[in-house]
């Protein structure tokens, strides 16, 4: 009998070695970046920005001027809404210059401001207006990016959504670049790139922000003329991204973000 009991004692303890433990999958959402999907009138924007399947899309970030005259007037914010869905908290809008002739019928349709704060599966995303004040980040927005750089903490990253590239001018390697990146140009015009107060009041919370361990991401979407990609890291470690469309270019790039929810990490590609 003692012999039976250990063969048993014995057999149990190898299955019970043996076991493995299998971890569940990773947890991934998908978002999209594209923007600069107008045409040269508002009888239709950008075919390939058509094509997509946004409801496959856990959240889609619209990078500005979308029709020629987004806000023109209610027919043409009815098809904007019937391919990205406006109306819906997961779809974002950094509005830009084409976006801008009535942009509180925009805010009619969204329910929301031009810029805004929203917070989800552990990002923090601050949709700022690049068109209010010629570039600049002034008054409430400040005060907006000021309340969520005070006291952000638990999330994994911060993405700053604009329309324009506010964070070429003044520095030192990018201003160059601006003829060759973005669509708006120096100049005085409502559609121009400003020097601005990005990097005298907005880049410093950034920089304090990512070094609590939180990634920076600054997205925009006023490309697509010139250049249909842009990447760049600072030496602090804050991440430039930019993509856009061009209704001449054969060469059009939107971008796809894999975010893996359960280690934390934010992935991207450009896709055509």
């Amino acid at each position: 009998m003692k012999f039976i009991i250990a063969i048993l004692l014995v057999t149990t303890l190898s299955c019970t070695k043996d076991k493995i433990e299998i971890s569940p999958p990773d947890e991934f959402k998908k978002y999209i970046h594209i923007s600069h999907t107008r045409l040269v009138d508002n009888s239709a924007i950008h075919p390939k920005s058509t094509k997509i399947d946004y409801s496959s899309f856990d959240i889609t970030m619209l990078g500005g001027d979308i029709a020629h005259l987004s806000s023109h007037d209610d027919q043409t914010l009815e098809l904007i809404d019937s391919i990205f869905d406006i109306k819906a908290n997961t779809t974002f809008w950094s509005l830009g210059n084409h976006d801008y002739s009535k942009p509180a019928l925009i805010e009619s349709y969204t329910n929301r401001p031009s810029y805004y704060t929203h917070h989800q599966n552990g990002i923090t995303f601050v949709i700022l207006d690049t068109q209010k004040d010629s570039c600049h980040i002034f008054n409430e927005q400040f005060q907006l990016v000021k309340d969520i750089t005070d006291t952000i903490s638990k999330s994994t990253h911060l993405l700053f959504l604009t329309h324009k590239l506010i964070w070429m001018p003044d520095h030192p390697i990018l201003q160059e670049q601006v003829p060759k990146i973005s669509n708006g140009q120096f100049g005085e015009f409502h559609y121009s790139l400003y020097y601005n107060n990005f990097y005298k009041d907005i880049y410093p919370r950034l920089v304090s922000t990512s070094d609590k361990g939180i990634k920076v991401v600054c997205l925009a979407g006023d490309i697509g003329k010139h250049a249909n990609e842009f990447e760049y890291t600072t030496s602090d470690g804050i991440q430039y991204l930019a993509s856009g469309l061009d209704y001449q270019s054969s060469d059009d790039q939107y971008l796809i973000f894999d975010h893996n929810l359960t280690k934390g990490t934010l992935t991207w590609k450009y896709v055509k």
